[in-house]
């Protein structure tokens, strides 16, 4: 990784938590809530950068088709980023954001026999035995949602920032 520039490259699986102990890629943390990623990535953020060339911190989302989930967490970043640093424009803390193309399904498709995943299975978000978990999952990430959004509402400072917010681009696998 030195190399190219970078010193971290974080993996976030956006899944809910029994997709995630079904089988994810190998090093990812479960991060599927807003408060998740701020804790995660605000409560001590790297100094910011205006020079977007350099890629030291590289963060990719994923979930199950990368289509949904992922891509939400990844704009909440990008959105809390910007709002962090607007005096600073272009700087970022996280100027390096991908979307994993195709999800964890693609990634598994290829990749699921190896040692890039852990365990090596794969859980469907809508698999029948586990239609409790997911009630459940999507109940509490609605509900710390539906906080954070009452909570933005109701402050008189709070900005509404584009939806794209910056350079967010999708990183996708080779074809085999």
């Amino acid at each position: 990784m030195g190399s190219l520039g970078v010193v971290s490259l974080t993996l976030i699986d956006c899944r809910y938590p029994f997709e995630f102990r079904g089988g994810h890629i190998r090093g990812a943390s479960n991060i599927y809530m807003p408060q998740q990623l701020e804790e995660r990535f605000l409560s001590n953020p790297p100094t910011p950068s205006d020079n977007l060339n350099c890629c030291r911190d590289v963060v990719i989302f994923y979930c199950e088709m990368s289509s949904q989930r992922a891509p939400r967490v990844q704009n909440h970043l990008r959105n809390l980023d910007r709002s962090l640093h607007v005096s600073k424009y272009p700087a970022l803390s996280y100027p390096h954001i991908f979307l994993l193309d195709g999800g964890y399904r693609r990634f598994h498709s290829i990749f699921g026999c190896t040692d890039l995943c852990e365990p090596q299975g794969y859980i469907q978000m809508r698999d029948p035995a586990f239609s409790e978990e997911l009630r459940q999952s999507r109940g509490v990430a609605k509900g710390m949602e539906l906080q954070r959004k009452r909570a933005k509402y109701n402050d008189p400072c709070a900005r509404r920032l584009d939806g794209n917010g910056g350079r967010v681009r999708s990183l996708s696998m080779p074809s085999f």
